[in-house]
């Protein structure tokens, strides 16, 4: 793991916002007593096992035991009544594919009273990782986000990369050899580097015989590699088969289609025609109808009809023999007439 920066807010001695960075190579921190650099320790610590070591009582303790003492003095003097103040430590770091991390812990706290603070159960962990080939970022929170730090920070070595100075203290009470023995093998890290053998041996032993087992897997791996790579070129020899018809498919449809269409417009032709049918149907109905209706209107007239056309200006004519008469009768140039039915003769003038 390469260690890029850490970020400290408002955590123990730290005010506000603290930003180290570091550059490759070997990093010293070096100042006088009470100037943070054992709460700089304390922020790793806390960051990624969400405990601190607290001086007092000479020993590690969590988040939850820590309450409102793991926020800063003065941040808490500034924080207003009913406010929260909280407290974090962002750590980036990259492994060794060249992945970045981001883990984030955070506390938060409310002020109730000057002197009383409604704490949180626990902090809150989130690691955001960013792939190196993909730059693709997720978040993970919770247990998970333990998990992934405990694998690349386990704390069992914790004691190894990391060191607590106000450690030294324990030394000046000792009185029996055996205690300061111990508590010597405590600071050096002797016992730590004993297991850290063991588990470097437990982890060789375990790498040997993966190691070994992987010679094996290759060769069985290799066979289902070669039946894949042949199955797979089966499939694409069926693929460029089936793209084959599919376009012959195609170009079948699109014959049939346009037949369909010549279909279609040969129909429409028929449609046209048979409407034109449908109207020469109905005004030879409509025609029929009114040559019966005059028929029916001659059968009824015909009487009177043929009166009118018998006696076409009959009465005319009549009138004007009368009149002829009457004047010759008077001229006396008309002998005496036979004698006729007065009646006859009136209706005639009428």
């Amino acid at each position: 793991m390469i260690i890029k920066s850490i970020e400290i807010k408002n955590f123990l001695s730290y005010f506000d916002s603290t930003i180290f960075k570091f550059e490759e190579g070997a990093t010293l921190i070096i100042g006088q007593n009470n100037t943070g650099k054992s709460k700089l320790f304390d922020a790793y610590n806390w960051v990624l096992y969400d405990d601190a070591y607290k001086t007092a009582a000479e020993d590690w303790e969590a988040t939850y035991q820590w309450k409102d003492e793991l926020v800063n003095r003065y941040a808490k003097q500034q924080c207003a009544i009913n406010s929260k103040v909280a407290v974090s430590v962002c750590l980036h770091f990259e492994d060794e594919e060249s992945n970045k991390f981001i883990v984030t812990r955070e506390y938060r706290i409310q002020k109730i009273d000057e002197n009383q603070w409604n704490c949180q159960a626990s902090s809150e962990i989130t690691v955001t990782k960013t792939a190196s080939l993909t730059y693709n970022s997720n978040n993970i929170i919770g247990d998970e986000a333990n998990e992934l730090l405990n694998r690349n920070f386990p704390k069992n070595l914790s004691r190894y990369f990391l060191f607590q100075g106000e450690s030294i203290s324990r030394l000046l009470r000792l009185n029996q050899r055996s205690d300061f023995t111990r508590a010597i093998g405590e600071l050096s890290g002797i016992k730590y580097f004993d297991k850290a053998k063991r588990y470097a041996d437990k982890a060789f032993e375990k790498a040997k015989s993966e190691f070994e087992n992987k010679e094996e897997r290759d060769e069985i791996i290799q066979k289902e590699k070669e039946k894949l790579t042949k199955e797979i070129e089966d499939l694409d020899e069926r693929l460029n088969d089936l793209n084959s018809k599919l376009e012959n498919e195609y170009k079948e449809r699109n014959i049939k289609q346009r037949k369909l269409d010549e279909k279609i417009e040969e129909l429409s032709r028929y449609e046209e025609c048979a409407k034109l049918l449908q109207e020469i149907r109905n005004v030879e109905q409509q025609r029929d109808e009114k040559i019966d209706q005059k028929k029916k209107l001659f059968d009824y007239r015909r009487p009177e009809l043929l009166s009118v056309w018998i006696y076409f200006k009959a009465d005319y004519l009549f009138a004007n023999f009368l009149k002829l008469y009457r004047k010759g009768k008077e001229e006396k140039k008309i002998p005496e007439p036979i004698h006729q039915d007065d009646s006859t003769i009136q209706f005639h003038q009428e």
